[in-house]
């Protein structure tokens, strides 16, 4: 036997040294996992965060502009609906005259054509026929002939506007228009916006009514929300 024989060392155990090494670095491999998932849970949770609020935000500036659109509708509609010479135009026996329904249209084309906001501006009787109709015309705002007027009695528009006090208003859900009984082509998405009107002695005569461009709210509606951010917007109805 050499005599280095007993100097030689045993082979090392390397089940040993595998539990060492895993009792010395479980620990911190556990524990850098551990704060690791807490990094990126709180990422995470802030970027969650800051998109939520930027979406809050988004909405709300979609809501306060369906509002003042609303608002500036409302005002246009009282307007006309509370006007002395709306007031004026039925006489003692309860029917128009001729000269204040002329300047009444008249005053229909003006607001048609300098708010450019409503394809049509009507003035209805109690028995839902129309008496005084502009339409914008693709920006050419025009007086209805007597011939081409229509009776709207039955529509829920006139139906659910003629109900309402003095002073109260009718907002319509967003729909497509329609004429002669068809939907009209290429599609109008509309809102309409309408009151009840009344003589000189309180008498409810019919109502004045503003179809108001329902695509001028939805491309505002739509412009806000930033598709590039993921940001996906839609306007819902109350069901």
């Amino acid at each position: 036997m050499s005599r280095f024989s007993g100097l030689m060392h045993k082979p090392p155990d390397r089940r040993k040294i595998a539990k060492s090494t895993l009792a010395i670095f479980l620990p911190v491999f556990v524990l850098t996992l551990a704060v690791t998932a807490v990094v990126l849970s709180s990422s995470n949770n802030a970027e969650m965060k800051a998109y939520r609020n930027e979406e809050r935000h988004t909405v709300t500036i979609q809501a306060a502009s369906i509002d003042q659109d609303i608002a500036e509708a409302s005002s246009d509609l009282a307007i006309l609906a509370h006007g002395m010479m709306t007031e004026k135009l039925w006489d003692d026996e309860g029917n128009p005259v001729p000269e204040v329904l002329a300047h009444l249209a008249e005053d229909y084309i003006d607001i048609s054509t300098h708010r450019r906001l409503y394809d049509q501006v009507r003035l209805i009787d109690e028995n839902g026929m129309e008496i005084v109709r502009v339409n914008f015309n693709n920006g050419g705002p025009a007086i209805v002939p007597p011939e081409e007027l229509q009776n709207k009695k039955g529509r829920y528009y006139f139906d659910d506007t003629f109900r309402l006090k003095w002073g109260q208003v009718f907002v319509s859900p967003l729909d497509l228009n329609i004429e002669h009984g068809e939907i009209e082509l290429p599609l109008k998405p509309m809102i309409r916006f309408a009151a009840p009107v009344f003589d000189r002695r309180s008498e409810k005569r019919g109502i004045v009514l503003l179809n108001y461009f329902g695509a001028k709210l939805l491309e505002r509606f739509f412009s806000q929300a930033d598709p590039s951010k993921g940001i996906q917007a839609m306007l819902l109805n109350a069901d």
